[in-house]
């Protein structure tokens, strides 16, 4: 019995470790993901002063341009959202088919 409970810990501490390393992982993305954030918040700030005094035919471009770009963020956003819709299903049922362990201590 002893083994299986070393095995189930040993499994059980591997699952948080890796979890912690795929955790540090993600931070590390926000913030590279923040940092190109400001800067496209900078770009479209920057990019409002410019059109004040832009002929038509360049506003019309870039609003276009600007069109598509948010189409395709739609998308993303969309395709994430279905994913992380799968996913928190994926929770639910891993969380209703888990097993029981009985009592370890009460079998020794």
């Amino acid at each position: 019995m002893r083994q299986a409970e070393k095995a189930i810990t040993t499994k059980y501490q591997g699952a948080l470790n890796a979890a912690r390393d795929r955790e540090a992982l993600l931070r590390r993305d926000l913030v590279q993901l923040r940092a190109v954030s400001d800067g496209l918040r900078e770009q479209s700030a920057d990019a409002a002063h410019r059109l004040a005094s832009a002929p038509p035919a360049a506003v019309i471009e870039y609003a276009t341009a600007l069109g598509v770009v948010f189409e395709d963020c739609r998308a993303a956003y969309g395709d994430m959202a279905a994913k992380a819709a799968g996913h928190a299903a994926d929770v639910q049922t891993l969380g209703a088919a888990w097993p029981v362990i009985p009592n370890l201590q009460a079998v020794d």
